[in-house]
């Protein structure tokens, strides 16, 4: 069969190269290096003979077969071509012969529908060179079900010889010594008719290593007499550990994300116990966990997780409180603040011993707080020398979370315990900390007058006046912490009577003239309430913290269906276009901007602040 190719190269060199290899390849060929005809049976051109007759009036002489030698990298495939390789654009010579022959054979056997003849066939020592010297695996199992060909990278990745693998019945066994993982392997083969890609196989190498190996086989669209299928396989190891540890850096990241959520999402003790111990099941496998605290040189087990799968673990309360001093690892833990791994507990002195024999190797880490060690994190594991180094990292990352989140619950439960709250609910995620703050405060003063209460009466009294008006402050302020504590109550109460609490809070956290008017005909919704509770409060508080003012004027007139709110103060006022930082400016406009409500803020400096929100029932709603 005599076929005609066009062939339009701008580099010289590389239309010779091209040249040669075709006349090399093809007994009978003929060559057009420029167009002369109306049709050919491929079409072959580089990115600038592309560009080139893109633009001609007239293509009636392209082909439909058409292979585009890409080199320039600013010129995207063209997608009509059949097929396109990719050259260096400063080596356009450089193209890779093999890959340029198999290409052109596959599309004029496209075109043509019958292979043409190519030279190298009269070579099989040629075709056996190239099958075993390129540079992914190649192999043929025969009718037989034995191994017929066995190349270079096939000896290289595995370290066995072609000598050992072809017609050898337990090659297949060498390579996949799991018999059960070989069979169910096989059975997929069959199913998929020789026809798979990508298709993922763990072989085990001559120094016992496992190597992932993704094949591709077409045989059913390329049979060969003789040969049951053939594969190309490229060692994938590599590139699915570098994705397996992505994946892992990704979770761990996930997960010390959620973690830091605990102290926001919730202030609930036991609660953030079981995140803590749930998020770090997601990044250090094992078989049981459990979080100690320490209080009086005791370590009291105060969370478990697997412990009920065992008859003896799960009685765990026998051994929940020990002394810290008695159990050597954690002491070791302790005094080291760093995590430690324990490859075999039978090594250790070990003070659970009802659990010997269950549990064999441990991983734990310090909850250090302010430079003080409060608890540990433990994960334990069935099998001896199970944790590694790594784990214990990602276990000490989760620890430094945990003591954040037991930090903020424990301040939590204070809190309650002063304004003599029972009920357990998530604090809001604005719950500022005023009480905490003051309290603090009161705690030093406390423990100062403590050390000078004899010393000097005159200091002493001015300070007991001080501390009555915190704890005075703190208990005011608690009142109207309630709401934040117990969030659901505020839908409950009225509009007025909220913003008399802020009122009274206020009054008793700093000395200032209020004056409160209110013409309430009916309360609003409860996201409108809500939202201009919110914003009187921030507006309230900016002005305690910030204003320095003497007199405040709060006022309030509505109903149902508009409300309009002017809170206005004497301070110093602030430059709008430089708002200092806490003051959550932000914070107001977007509560307003959540229920559709104006919300303007007014100030120059010593000229104070006014706040003016104003709502109004959208139209629509007001006709449903």
């Amino acid at each position: 069969m005599n076929a005609v190719i066009l062939l339009l190269a701008s580099h010289d060199n590389l239309r010779d190269q091209l040249c040669d290899w075709l006349a090399a390849d093809y007994a009978d060929l003929t060559i057009h290096t420029g167009p002369q005809q109306p049709a050919y049976d491929l079409v072959i051109m580089d990115s600038a003979s592309l560009r080139r007759y893109l633009l001609a009036a007239g293509r009636q002489w392209l082909a439909r077969t058409v292979l585009h030698i890409h080199t320039d990298p600013e010129l995207s495939p063209w997608k009509q071509v059949s097929d396109f390789i990719a050259v260096p654009p400063d080596d356009p010579c450089g193209l890779d012969r093999a890959e340029f022959r198999a290409r052109v054979a596959r599309l004029l056997t496209n075109q043509s529908g019958e292979s043409m003849m190519i030279r190298m066939q009269d070579d099989a020592g040629l075709l056996s060179y190239i099958l075993y010297n390129m540079p992914v695996m190649f192999n043929v199992i025969g009718d037989d079900r034995l191994f017929k060909v066995w190349n270079r990278e096939c000896e290289r990745v595995t370290g066995y010889t072609a000598d050992e693998i072809i017609n050898n019945p337990q090659a297949m066994a060498l390579l996949y010594p799991e018999p059960n993982y070989l069979q169910d392997k096989l059975r997929e083969l069959e199913e998929r008719q020789g026809n798979y890609r990508d298709w993922e196989w763990d072989l085990v190498t001559r120094s016992g290593e496992v190597r992932t190996i993704a094949w591709f086989n077409e045989t059913s669209a390329a049979p060969v007499e003789g040969w049951f299928g053939w594969g190309v396989g490229v060692d994938v190891t590599e590139r699915n550990r570098a994705r397996a540890a992505e994946q892992e850096a990704r979770t761990l990241a996930e997960a010390l994300r959620d973690t830091a959520t605990l102290l926001t999402s919730t202030l609930d003790m036991d609660e953030v116990f079981e995140r803590i111990l749930t998020n770090v099941g997601r990044v250090v496998e094992h078989d049981a966990a459990n979080i100690m605290l320490i209080e009086d040189d005791m370590v009291r087990v105060v969370r478990t997780a697997g412990y009920d799968d065992h008859p003896v673990a799960r009685d765990w309360r026998r051994w929940a409180e020990h002394p810290l001093k008695k159990t050597s690892h954690l002491r070791r833990i302790y005094d080291s603040r760093q995590p430690l791994v324990i490859p075999d507990v039978r090594s250790m002195q070990w003070r659970i011993p009802d659990i010997e024999g269950w549990i064999q190797s441990v991983v734990a880490a310090p909850i250090v707080l302010q430079q003080q060690v409060i608890g540990f994190i433990n994960l334990q594991s069935l099998q001896p020398d199970y944790f590694t180094p790594v784990d214990a990292d990602r276990l000490q990352a989760f620890a430094e979370q945990a003591a954040i989140a037991i930090q903020n619950a424990q301040l939590y439960q204070q809190a309650r315990a002063l304004a003599a709250l029972e009920e357990r609910q998530r604090l809001a995620r604005d719950l500022h900390d005023a009480v905490s703050q003051t309290l603090f405060a009161a705690t030093l003063m406390a423990e100062a007058l403590t050390r000078h209460l004899n010393s000097n009466p005159a200091w002493t009294e001015r300070q007991v006046s001080e501390l009555y008006r915190l704890l005075k402050s703190a208990h005011a302020e608690t009142r109207t912490l309630l709401l934040e504590l117990r969030p659901d109550d505020l839908p409950d109460l009225r509009l007025d009577d909220l913003l008399r609490q802020l009122a009274a809070s206020a009054q008793s956290r700093k000395t200032l003239d209020f004056s409160l008017v209110i013409d309430l005909k009916q309360d609003p919704a409860p996201d409108v309430k809500t939202v201009i509770y919110r914003v009187a409060q921030e507006a309230i508080n900016n002005i305690i913290k910030h204003a320095n003012a003497r007199q405040v004027q709060v006022w309030l007139a509505g109903d149902d269906q508009q409300l309009k709110l002017v809170i206005t103060d004497d301070g110093c006022g602030f430059d709008p276009l430089a708002v200092p930082a806490g003051m959550g400016l932000n914070i107001m406009h977007e509560r307003a901007a959540g229920i559709g409500a104006s919300l303007e803020i007014d100030s120059q400096h010593e000229q104070g602040t006014t706040v003016h929100i104003e709502w109004q029932q959208p139209q629509n709603q007001e006709n449903r």
